[in-house]
């Protein structure tokens, strides 16, 4: 596992567990040897049955069959708990589906004690955890998402990377070949699709969803 995004609320160094992480799910014998594992690693743990509720701020590991999909965790955010998913060797898809609905992290229980813990302190202490490599996939999907979305050709997808390189629009107008009044135009509509009103706005929209270096 890997931390791949900090929070508004993240810290730059882990956070000290000191209240008890609740384990909840099935089956038992994955409970237990979850639990032995992070206490191992000095976590205090607590187990929780379906109908407890937990305290604000608290991380409730939710532990899954192989064969299920990841259970809502509307109920215990509703709470101010922060969810995490547990499974044994879980998939990409598991994975995938389980940050989307809104867990913080996917522990795998085959990792090491010390891995469980590290991801578990990371996610207290505000941030999201996910392999490196689906943290790629989802930045590319998002990527694509907003490229289509926005219906950007590769020709303007290079306006905005030579605007960003500091080029000026007479001097875009003259190597792409059209006229400086037919590019503003060009670039007016191009604005429009993007949700903003100037260059500088369409920039910051392009860098933050990929399509340019920031």
């Amino acid at each position: 596992m890997y931390l791949v995004r900090e929070t508004a609320e993240s810290a730059h160094t882990p956070a000290v567990v000191t209240a008890p992480v609740a384990l909840t799910g099935n089956p038992p014998v994955l409970i237990a040897g979850l639990a032995a594992s992070l206490a191992g690693a000095g976590i205090p743990v607590t187990t929780m049955n379906g109908s407890e509720s937990p305290r604000p701020g608290a991380a409730v590991i939710v532990l899954h069959k192989g064969d299920q999909a990841p259970r809502q965790p509307g109920r215990y955010v509703s709470t101010g708990a922060i969810p995490i998913a547990a499974m044994v060797a879980p998939c990409d898809r598991f994975i995938l589906e389980a940050i989307s609905r809104g867990y913080r992290a996917v522990l795998d229980c085959d990792d090491t004690p010390e891995q469980l813990a590290s991801a578990v302190q990371a996610v207290l202490a505000g941030n999201v955890v996910m392999r490196a490599g689906l943290a790629a996939q989802l930045a590319q999907d998002a990527h694509t998402r907003t490229h289509h979305q926005a219906n950007i050709s590769d020709e303007e997808l290079r306006w905005l990377t030579q605007l960003a390189s500091g080029m000026s629009v007479m001097e875009l107008a003259a190597h792409e070949g059209y006229s400086e009044r037919t590019l503003f135009r060009m670039l007016a509509r191009l604005y429009r699709r993007l949700n903003v009103t100037s260059r500088g706005e369409a920039l910051i929209v392009a860098a933050r969803a990929g399509m340019i270096a920031p």
